[in-house]
């Protein structure tokens, strides 16, 4: 999905891309597909004990936030490089057509609907 934020808009770092996408992209997987992701929770450094599926997967989110911070990357925003909200679906039209192939190796089955939904929650 970065690709195509790079690709439309080239003045996006691609790590800076990928830091503004990660935390809406797999907290929308982690919702829907949620045994993926206790093992990176806890390689995250994050614990996991007595904690449901759910919440497991989570505190990878949690632990995603917190190595974003202390990165010192928690500055960057979609906005912030001229992406327009009204720019989100386009770009997710782009990444199916271009990188299509990718998103049928996710573990969750994901369409422009779902694509366009992790784009805005990247965006807010």
């Amino acid at each position: 999905m970065e690709h195509a934020v790079s690709a439309c808009f080239p003045q996006v770092p691609h790590g800076a891309g990928l830091t503004m996408l990660s935390v809406a992209y797999f907290g929308y997987l982690a919702e829907r597909n949620p045994n993926r992701f206790p093992d990176l929770a806890r390689a995250m450094g994050e614990r996991t004990e007595g904690l449901s599926e759910e919440d497991q997967a989570l505190a990878f989110i949690t632990g995603l936030k917190k190595l974003i911070k202390n990165a010192g990357l928690t500055q960057h925003q979609l906005s912030g490089f001229g992406i327009r909200r009204t720019d989100l679906r386009r770009l997710a039209e782009n990444a199916f057509h271009t990188m299509g192939k990718l998103f049928a190796l996710t573990p969750v089955k994901l369409t422009v609907d779902d694509a366009t939904a992790i784009y805005e929650r990247a965006y807010a």
